[in-house]
């Protein structure tokens, strides 16, 4: 009878017959090739200044692996703290010098940035500006518009803001304002501690 059954549809069993025959051998062996593939590296061409270059691209596997890729535009954001005072704007504008205010905590005057590409120590859209000659202490530390001039280009490190190329930092006087001065790593008036506040 199933012999019988066989003979009179031979071509719908020779379709079943491949059917489990592909199931069996052929699809397996792709799905292996292609996870080879996958795992280790491939090329593909890239075109520059008019010439090709090969690039090699990894494949990561990224549910095995925690990566954090940094896009902010700063380096670092908060308050820069000296004792119980801020680094603060004291509300003025361009032309006007930086100085200290009592810590508050809600931002504003007192937070700042310093950006990642240009160095700017930057509150809102005005950049801290020492003096044009790098040579030149003991002036006052004013606000200006952002601009890529090397006098407002600021390096933080250890708690102390030195202007880029130069020996001269910010330093906090008697009377609250900011100037800048010879740098002296055991001066205290020199050292804004960084407080970043949550989510930054």
């Amino acid at each position: 009878m199933m012999l019988h059954f066989v003979l009179k549809n031979r071509y719908l069993f020779v379709l079943c017959l491949a059917i489990i025959w592909i199931s069996i051998l052929i699809i397996p062996k792709l799905g292996q090739s292609y996870r080879l593939y996958s795992q280790n590296q491939y090329e593909e061409p890239l075109v520059q200044n008019g010439s090709i270059a090969k690039v090699v691209e990894e494949k990561h596997d990224y549910s095995m692996q925690s990566h954090s890729v940094d896009t902010s535009p700063y380096l670092f954001a908060g308050d820069f703290q000296q004792e119980e005072k801020c680094l603060d704007t004291l509300g003025g504008g361009s032309g006007m010098s930086v100085g200290v205010f009592s810590c508050h905590g809600i931002g504003g005057n007192q937070f700042w940035y310093v950006m990642k590409s240009s160095n700017w120590l930057k509150n809102k859209d005005l950049c801290v500006e020492g003096p044009e000659d790098l040579k030149k202490y003991g002036v006052s530390a004013v606000l200006k518009p952002c601009s890529n001039i090397k006098h407002q280009s600021w390096t933080y490190e250890e708690g102390i803001f030195r202007l880029s190329g130069s020996t001269l930092c910010l330093e906090t006087k008697d009377n609250n304002l900011v100037f800048v001065e010879k740098c002296n790593t055991s001066a205290q008036k020199q050292v804004f501690k960084l407080h970043t506040p949550q989510g930054f």
